[in-house]
């Protein structure tokens, strides 16, 4: 049977921006600009002067690029570019002004990416500010966070219609970074398929091996594998299909891929219908934002493109993209200091039951008939940790004292707390059974506070009672950017001579 944990969504509240990529955005200097000269390069049209042609506008001189389909601005013109570098990640564009004919500037853009160079989608658009001088500079940035293969660059009309014979530029950069993301799966990495129903040579080994070699599987819907991928922890962020050689009626149709940190509770990452192959043995990209780490991946194959005809399902290999990531954990251990609601528990079910990695319960008389929230506050000794993840483990006997749900609060010094994320639990179908909730929290704290709201069944339990809680994170990977000796101006001179700005 498989098993699932939940996502939750936290609580409003502060938030600290996590990038899909690069786990940070990228400062201008850190930008390339990812095309070069040589770049495989397209024009919208062939309307250009012999000596002003598309390739001026990559070849880092003053040369220009002019298209008389700008004219007054009846057509967009510009061209479409396979940068050499690969995949990449473009979030600016700088253009630099011809040497002449302002008025033939361009006044508006469009950056489109592709994976195929045939279809598209929007990366930017906006205005170009006036220029104010020949071979002038002009960069401007724009929030992407998925990577492409190829680019659609489009002037859509020149800064002064009513004059221009043309739209001109002498040359376009588009900044960026080459992807950081790799294929985390290795062709010896563990995988089991969902079922055996396949030919010999055609197993699922296949799909994760670095050739064309195919996995075929006959049960046609909802097949699939799960793997554990060698390399350890990762986040990943998208993935690539090629099909098989034959049949393109057992092409997958849709996929849903799940991750793992145990290899046992799987969560959602992506789930959509595919897009579809353009030939045999041709690749599909599917790019998604994820922002949690797994050791383990499930996918499934729901449908194929033509169920009615296809006797299987197949395909040639699957990459999946992501970066090497950190695993979250249990941050509390046995001895962290502990601290219960209230002392209303029998001598031998106190609240270090609650962390001490033992079936041992925590129970509180507090919540009987869920007259009262019953918890814990605790201090891991870990320090500041990001907390993205709870388990709770349900008691040996007494099902009606399940807890029902319960609030998570993060704090800095004890006292004052803020709410992190409050949490309904499905009903345990059993004793000491453990029950996974994931959450969406980008704050790190010092500090936590776990609150039990109610009983499973009120109107039976005389207490709430669990086995284990944890709390699952990361150490938290923020440090003190400060050190003493730093430059450092007071805002004004206004302090008392031992009291002088460096002995903040």
């Amino acid at each position: 049977m498989r098993k699932f944990i939940r996502r939750l969504t936290p609580l409003p509240g502060p938030f600290l921006l996590l990038i899909l990529l690069t786990g940070a955005s990228p400062m201008l200097g850190q930008l390339i600009d990812i095309t070069q000269p040589g770049d495989p390069i397209v024009p919208t049209s062939s309307n250009s002067p012999g000596r002003e042609g598309v390739l001026n506008a990559i070849d880092d001189t003053q040369a220009k690029y002019l298209n008389f389909d700008g004219a007054g601005g009846q057509k967009p013109v510009g061209f479409t570019i396979w940068p050499r570098i690969g995949l990449s990640v473009v979030s600016g564009l700088r253009l630099t002004s011809a040497d002449d004919a302002p008025e033939r500037d361009p006044a508006f853009y469009r950056i489109e990416g592709s994976y195929d160079g045939t279809t598209f989608v929007p990366v930017s658009a906006g205005a170009v500010a006036p220029f104010t001088g020949r071979y002038q500079r002009q960069t401007l940035l724009f929030p992407n966070e998925f990577p492409y293969l190829a680019y659609r660059v489009l002037f859509t009309a020149p800064a002064n219609p009513a004059t221009a014979n043309s739209i001109q530029i002498s040359e376009v950069e588009l900044l960026g970074i080459a992807s950081p993301l790799i294929n985390i799966f290795r062709p010896n990495d563990p995988i089991v398929a969902f079922s055996a129903n396949s030919p010999g040579i055609e197993g699922v080994r296949n799909v994760i091996d670095g050739t064309q070699a195919k996995y075929l599987n006959f049960d046609k819907l909802n097949t699939g594998f799960t793997v554990t991928p060698s390399m350890g922890g990762s986040r990943v962020a998208g993935f690539v299909l090629t099909s098989a050689g034959d049949a393109p009626e057992r092409d997958p149709a849709s996929a849903l891929l799940e991750g793992s940190i145990d290899g046992v509770h799987f969560e959602p990452i992506w789930s959509h219908a595919l897009p579809a192959f353009a030939g045999r043995y041709s690749r599909v990209y599917v790019f998604f934002y994820n922002r949690r780490s797994y050791a383990a991946y499930r996918v499934t194959f729901p449908t194929v493109v033509n169920p009615a005809s296809a006797n299987s399902m197949q395909l040639a290999e699957m990459e999946l993209l992501g970066t090497p990531a950190e695993l979250v954990a249990n941050i509390l251990q046995p001895g962290d200091p502990i601290v219960a609601s209230s002392s209303n528990s029998p001598g031998a079910e106190g609240v270090l039951n609650a962390i001490d990695g033992t079936q041992a319960k925590y129970l509180n008389f507090d919540g009987g008939g869920g007259a009262k929230p019953v918890g814990f506050t605790v201090f891991p000794r870990v320090g500041a940790s990001l907390v993205t993840g709870v388990a709770v483990t349900s008691a040996g006997d007494a099902p009606e004292r399940d807890p029902a749900n319960c609030t998570l609060e993060g704090s800095y010094d004890g006292k004052t707390f803020s709410p992190i994320v409050s949490i309904g639990f499905l009903p345990f179908t059993g004793r000491y059974q453990r029950q996974v909730v994931m959450l969406d929290n980008e704050v790190p704290y010092a500090v936590y506070r776990v609150m039990f709201l109610a009983p499973a069944a009120p109107n039976l339990a005389n207490s709430i009672q669990v086995s284990e809680v944890e709390l699952l994170g990361v150490i938290s990977p923020l440090t003190d950017v400060t050190s003493p000796g730093d430059p450092i101006s007071p805002s004004s001179a206004n302090s008392p001579s031992g009291a002088l700005v460096t002995g903040a």
